[in-house]
């Protein structure tokens, strides 16, 4: 079996052995340069006379690569660099690089360790670095990359510990899974062109201390300054929706970052080790925060998570040894497991009325713990979950009725010193159901407290005690006999329909847009429910481009960032339709709206007397289409069997004796003269006036200019 092995092993690294013979040696010709350095070629194209490098031998420190090389009386023009050509294992002694104009592309692992390697000169005319081009390049110190350069690949400078100064192109999009990975940068620019950053781009970027992201950047990928010890503040870009997975994993100096309020989530050990991060705010737009995500945040003093959050991941906050106080979400559901363990400086914490279980060791061995309440809706708190919390003294429990609790849960000689505070003619169960009842000090007639829900469904929001309840449902204790004064606040241009109390409408009990409860003596649930006024319309864009139509009268005016079109004319030679700005739009009319997906607007209905030359068709109901062109993206596409169109939406429908393509282009203009088409389709009797918009006119221009009557182009002077 041994020499079986022994044998197999040799065929194995002979076949290797060859693979990288052919990998390193194969090539078409070589030619010898002028300094003896001898430079192996791969002819690309014939017919065109252009090659790629494969490699070199007889390096001596510098290498300068041909535009031109000839062979076999032909010239060829060198325009790409091959896979490794010129890595640690198949050159030595390479100190100098310089490339010439006619290269476009250097392919992948190209210097991949070239641990001499110290400068290289790019071409302008470079438009491609492949992925591990200079990776492991340990003393390569500058480089020079031209603007022509569109794509970085992945690694390409990773772990060149030596680069100090780099300047990215300006017309750059991405900034690729570990590019600039352990590089000896200290301070990077990203372009404004740059959208996306991807997994480790930074990581272990051991110089880097401040750093600043534009707000082009709508992605960041795991770990993006993982391990980047030194980095001490970064600011976040407005457009990102979320701190990714191990964002700032280890990156031990951080001290300051501010979290955008577009973000709604926070990931997994997304700050997992920032020991130096004292403080940190989140934003009311976070729904979730995941697995570990403070975890190791030695010196974070105090917390208070939103009421928006819904999701507080397992381990969030483990040995956060500094931390004291800590708000917790009023619409939690879950404390998980170890959420807080072994936070030793943590004094008190209530427990909201939301949760309803507390995980295994959630606060285990949070030694300076003296006060803990348990809100009401709690029904199971796992093992260990206050274990070690040796100095508790207040324990105060609003549940009404005491389930089976593990005799883990709290300490012994908690049990013995600590007071138990029970709702009011709750001790007798108390004290028959194992785990309380081992309680030596148990106080009847504790505050009872009772659960207050809101509900806002709709545009508008419930606001008790400085918390703004919005298109979410939140609860909130209420001690027995208090009341709530709860203040209800519509959107603009929306209005409250109905506000209901245990199911029962109340909306006729308000005062103002405030309502009332007193005398707490139960759980209340309140639900508040808006609408729009009858003269505004909701848009709720589904892409960024899409075809609309309301049987309101419009106004776009003052509606921010969304756009209404009309399509007024038609290009027969460039088969382009004409599409112009409009603003005030009668019912029925076909649109195009542009704006940003998934964003809601609300546009004001205004009467208008405007009429449109249009040949946007808009439906109002489901409607079978089996003739005419639909919007597919940022194109028409004509129909070829019938087709359901469905309300709101509108069709585009040329004349019969308009020859048009299948596909139609969009041509987007303030002011188009919708001459190419008025006269195939206005009626050569029509007498009314129109702009070159296409919009009729009420009587005759008063304003010189072009106009169009009786299907003719009119100059008034």
């Amino acid at each position: 079996m041994l020499i079986m092995k022994t044998f197999l092993r040799k065929i194995f690294l002979l076949a290797a052995a060859l693979l990288l013979a052919t990998a390193v040696h194969a090539y078409d010709f070589s030619v010898d340069n002028e300094d003896g350095v001898t430079i192996r070629y791969n002819i690309l194209s014939a017919s065109d006379k252009t090659c790629e490098v494969a490699g070199a031998s007889g390096v001596r420190g510098n290498l300068v690569i041909p535009e031109t090389v000839s062979y076999s009386s032909i010239t060829f023009k060198v325009i790409g660099i091959n896979f490794r050509a010129f890595w640690h294992g198949a050159v030595s002694n390479l100190f100098s690089v310089t490339i010439p104009n006619s290269i476009t592309q250097i392919d992948a692992e190209t210097f991949y360790c070239c641990y001499d390697l110290v400068s290289v000169k790019l071409p302008d005319s470079l438009k491609i670095i492949g992925a591990g081009a200079f990776d492991s390049c340990k003393k390569l110190t500058t480089i020079s990359i031209p603007n022509t350069v569109s794509y970085i690949g992945k690694k390409a400078f990773n772990n060149c510990t030596k680069l100090t100064s780099l300047k990215l192109p300006d017309g750059l999009t991405c900034i690729t899974e570990g590019m600039l990975g352990g590089t000896g940068l200290s301070s990077i620019d990203i372009p404004a062109s740059v959208t996306t950053i991807e997994d480790g781009a930074f990581a272990g970027m051991s110089k880097l201390e401040n750093f600043e992201i534009p707000n082009t950047v709508t992605s960041l990928g795991t770990g993006v300054f993982y391990n980047c010890n030194y980095l001490k503040s970064v600011k976040l870009p407005d457009s990102i929706t979320s701190i990714s997975d191990q964002l700032f994993g280890q990156c031990y100096s951080l001290t300051s970052i501010e979290i955008p309020k577009s973000v709604t989530s926070i990931g997994y050990r997304s700050f997992y080790g920032c020991g130096a991060l004292t403080s940190i705010e989140i934003p009311e737009s976070v729904t979730q925060i995941g697995f570990a995500a403070f975890f190791e945040c030695w010196t974070l003093a105090s917390i208070e998570i939103p009421n928006t959050v819904t999701q507080l991941g397992d381990w969030a906050f483990v040995r956060c040894e500094k931390l004291a106080s800590v708000t917790l979400s009023n619409s939690l559901t879950k404390i998980g497991e170890k959420t807080f363990y072994e936070c030793k400086n943590l004094r008190s914490v209530v427990i909201p009325s939301s949760v309803t279980s507390v995980g295994e060791s959630a606060f285990e061995n949070c030694a300076a713990l003296t006060s803990v309440t348990l809100g009401s809706s709690i029904e199971s708190i796992g093992a260990k979950a206050f274990a070690l919390c040796h100095s508790l003294t207040d324990v105060v429990s609003n549940i009404k009725k005491p389930f089976v609790l593990n005799n883990s849960v709290f300490p012994n000689i908690v049990k013995m010193a600590a007071t138990l505070y029970v709702p009011r003619g709750t001790k007798m169960a108390y004290r028959a159901t194992e785990g309380w009842k081992e309680f030596l000090n148990i106080e009847d007639g504790a505050t009872t407290s009772y659960r207050l829900t809101l509900t806002a469904n709709g545009d508008g929001a419930i606001r008790y005690n400085g918390v703004a309840v919005k298109n979410t449902s939140l609860s909130f204790e209420v001690e027995e006999g208090g009341s709530a004064n709860l203040t209800i606040e519509a959107d603009e241009h929306r209005e409250l329909a109905s506000l209901t109390m245990d199911g029962e409408d109340v909306t006729g009990s308000m005062e103002g847009n405030v309502f009332t409860i007193a005398d707490i003596d139960k759980d209340v649930e309140i639900v508040a429910t808006f609408r729009g006024d009858a003269n505004t319309e909701t848009i709720v864009l589904q892409s960024d481009m899409q075809t609309f139509c309301s049987d309101k009268d419009l106004d776009f005016n003052n509606c921010d960032g969304l756009e209404a079109y009309i399509v007024s004319g038609f290009k027969p030679e460039t088969n382009e339709v004409l599409l112009t700005r409009v603003s005030e739009v009668p019912a029925g009319t076909g649109l195009i709206i542009r704006g940003e997906a998934g964003k809601r607007y609300l546009v004001t209905g205004r009467e208008t007397s405007f009429i449109y030359l249009n040949f946007l068709k808009g439906v109002l109901s489901d409607t079978s289409l089996s003739a005419g062109y639909l919007l597919n993206g940022d194109v028409f596409e004509m129909v070829n069997t019938p087709t359901i169109i469905h309300a709101n939406n509108a069709y585009l429908s040329l004349p019969a004796s308009v020859q048009a393509a299948k596909i139609l282009s969009l041509k987007f203009s303030e002011e188009s003269t919708n001459i190419d088409l008025v006269k195939d389709d206005m009626p050569q009797g029509d007498s009314h006036w129109y702009n070159l918009q296409g919009t009729r006119l009420n009587g005759t221009p008063t304003t010189p200019g072009i106009y169009i009557r009786n299907g003719r182009k009119v100059w008034v002077k």
